[in-house]
């Protein structure tokens, strides 16, 4: 799979209050994400330490942006850090 090079797209964060869960999506993906745990993207999923707090639930891209922004973030910190 290759990764895209549109770094301007941008992330939405839903809140689940129904299932107990909090849910961070990729918008403008190539493919649709189901707001589940079980999505295709095969989700990362965080469970709460305390019991009063939701379940974190963060999907993968399809369209690989994920490793452009670590890349364009190690670059940042990097040079920053060389400045």
């Amino acid at each position: 799979m290759h990764a895209t090079q549109n770094t301007n797209k941008a992330w939405q964060v839903k809140d689940r209050a129904d299932v107990g869960e909090v849910h961070v999506l990729p918008l403008g993906d190539t493919s649709e994400h189901a707001e589940r745990r079980d999505c295709a993207c095969l989700p990362r999923v965080e469970k709460p330490t305390n019991p009063n707090d939701k379940t974190l639930i963060v999907h993968y891209s399809f369209d690989g942006r994920e490793a452009f922004e670590y890349a364009e973030g190690a670059y940042y910190v990097r040079h920053k850090r060389d400045a």
